[in-house]
């Protein structure tokens, strides 16, 4: 079989720094036939300067203020092998990483539109857009996402990575000016967060870092260099009415401050940066009596520039209205706090007459069976708490036809004393005590 290869192709083998010089090494293979699996090459070696300018000519890629606005997460790494070690000497970046991350809030802030500038005077010579901008997953194989290159006049490429989809105002060919508004930030390709990835090369052939430091460069190529940030800092924090996860953590929830029993949890969760491996943060919930409710720790396993942190308790089944308060703690310090009201039993719905109750026997020792009798069809849930509100167990949670029901409810493994179970039937809610002994 013979296949004839058309065009030059030409293959970057590798790069080696001679001095103050780089030796480019080629491969090329112009309009060769393959037999057999056996072709002629020949090598071309281009022995080029190692380094660009060392004048500063970068304004910041990303609008807004810093703090405020968007954070810088991770810088490029310059340790070797799997060593971690940003321009500083610290490990605000991650293995390999070849730019600087800057982060916005969350997908919240990506929605209302936070625009990507042109870091300097320059032509676009290369665009990619149309792709999913929504990823929460990183996946190195999706590498920039949508994406823009940009050559600018000293010899510097600049690419600006992981852009909003269809939000790129720029085309190939055209010239910008340094603070063009170019696209927005987004979460595509390797994404996990919305934010810009912005990347430096020097003539498209060497990763070049724009910041200066003690492990780094010795020039900044900044005109408007950003402060190297490793503060603790709490960006913002809130309260909603159901158990988040990361994935609604990174939509940012909208806040609430008002609860009653119908809510499925008060839930705290904050936003935080600079975060040190061994930061303890620590959520206390206080009643309106100033009585410490419940308390969660958590203690971080490794340095954390962006965080979320979330607790919830359930909403008591011993209700004590008025109000409460979320109070965040970082290594013993205060932090944040946040003042919620519990809605008294007048402010939320009636206990539904119609639904009909009954647990037998009651108090019991090692079962008791509860019966109730719909007054319609609906999603039926039953959940247990204890004393303190504090919910035990989840005894049902499933669509129920209209009439009479039952469940067993067994003692065996749970301690002695007072517990309440909750019944839910679509809105209609009513709560019972029962009591173990032995």
């Amino acid at each position: 079989m013979e296949t004839s290869l058309k065009r030059n192709l030409y293959c970057l083998l590798d790069c080696i720094k001679l001095c103050d010089y780089r030796l480019i090494i080629w491969f090329k293979a112009e309009k060769m036939t393959v037999k057999s699996g056996r072709y002629l090459t020949f090598l071309l070696l281009i022995l080029i300067p190692y380094f660009g300018s060392t004048q500063a000519f970068l304004h910041t890629p990303i609008e807004g203020k810093y703090g405020e606005d968007f954070i810088i997460v991770n810088y490029v790494d310059w340790g070797k092998g799997n060593h971690i070690l940003d321009h500083q000497c610290g490990s605000k970046a991650y293995d390999g990483h070849q730019g600087t991350d800057f982060v916005i809030r969350s997908f919240k802030s990506m929605d209302s539109g936070v625009y990507v500038l042109a870091a300097a005077d320059g032509v676009v010579t290369f665009v990619l857009d149309g792709l999913f901008d929504r990823e929460k997953i990183s996946d190195p194989a999706k590498g920039f996402g949508n994406y823009i290159a940009i050559r600018h006049p000293n010899g510097y490429y600049s690419y600006y990575a992981h852009l909003a989809a269809h939000s790129i105002l720029v085309e190939v060919g055209e010239t910008v000016s340094a603070g063009d508004r170019i696209a927005l930030v987004g979460s595509s390709g390797n994404s996990s967060d919305p934010h810009l990835h912005f990347e430096l090369w020097w003539d498209s052939l060497q990763v070049v870092d724009p910041f200066k430091g003690i492990c780094g460069n010795d020039n900044s190529l900044w005109l408007d260099t950003l402060p190297y940030d490793t503060t603790f800092g709490i960006w913002t924090s809130g309260l909603t009415n159901f158990i988040p996860d990361l994935d609604t953590l990174r939509e940012e929830p909208t806040k609430i401050h008002h609860f009653s029993s119908e809510d499925e949890a008060i839930s705290y969760w904050a936003i935080l940066y600079g975060l040190w491996e061994g930061d303890e943060l620590t959520i206390d919930w206080f009643d309106p009596d100033e009585t410490l409710w419940f308390t969660f720790s958590y203690e971080l396993p490794n340095d954390s520039w962006y965080f979320y942190f979330w607790s919830y308790i359930n909403v008591p089944i011993v209700y004590k209205p008025g109000q409460w308060s979320a109070r965040l703690y970082r290594n013993a310090t205060f932090v944040n706090e946040i003042n919620f009201t519990l809605e008294s039993p007048s402010s939320v719905s009636e206990v539904p007459s119609e639904i009909f109750t009954l647990n037998y026997p009651n108090p019991f020792h090692s079962s008791t069976i509860i019966y109730w009798e719909a007054p319609s069809s609906g999603h039926t849930s039953l959940e247990l708490f204890d004393i303190d509100g504090k919910k035990v167990k989840n005894l049902l949670h499933e669509f129920k036809p209209k009439g009479k029901h039952s469940i067993s409810l067994s003692g065996s493994e749970l301690p002695l004393g007072t517990y309440f179970y909750r019944l839910k039937i679509d809105n209609k809610i009513t709560t019972r005590k029962i009591s173990i002994l032995r």
